[in-house]
């Protein structure tokens, strides 16, 4: 791939990342969670449709062996230290979301707020605590796919080994 696609590519992970990092922002702000949520469906396709072209081009990082390595190749010694960090951040809102919701979803059933463990309510929840735990679910899938988009916009911006680079 020549050098213009890759830079549109990294382009569009890069406005990938910002849409996710806008909507982990927003979500402190009591805002429309529903909205953020599309936003962030949108957003994971738009991450997939990067992903895809990056697995046909090396259909070796597929396998598991040596993943990072095959991966990192190329790219300046920070970026495998970034990823990790990300990566860590993304568990930590995970453990932090799972405590909070206790492996319940917040739903409205009845015109009540409820924690639902797969039809079975867990607690009895009042608004502000749904709203804070959708809160919580939108921010961990911007999260998540903030780290999602990092690793295509590298992989995009820096060019492989035996890949066209001007």
């Amino acid at each position: 791939m020549n050098i213009v696609g890759r830079r549109f590519l990294a382009l569009l992970s890069g406005c990938g990342m910002i849409a996710s990092a806008c909507a982990y922002i927003e979500s402190f702000s009591l805002a429309d969670t529903e909205v953020m949520n599309r936003l962030l469906i949108a957003s994971g396709a738009g991450l997939v449709l990067l992903l895809l072209p990056i697995f046909g081009l090396e259909p070796s990082l597929l396998t598991r062996k040596d993943f990072w390595n095959k991966f990192t190749r190329g790219m300046p010694s920070w970026v495998g230290p970034c990823i990790v960090f990300i990566s860590l951040v993304v568990v930590a809102h995970f453990v932090w979301f799972f405590v909070q919701q206790g492996g319940g979803v917040p739903v409205i059933k009845d015109g009540q707020y409820l924690l639902d463990d797969h039809g079975r309510t867990l607690k009895v929840l009042t608004e502000t605590e749904y709203l804070t735990l959708k809160e919580g679910y939108t921010r961990l899938r911007a999260v998540i796919l903030i780290a999602g988009y990092f690793m295509p916009m590298f992989y995009w911006w820096f060019p492989r080994n035996g890949q066209e680079s001007g």
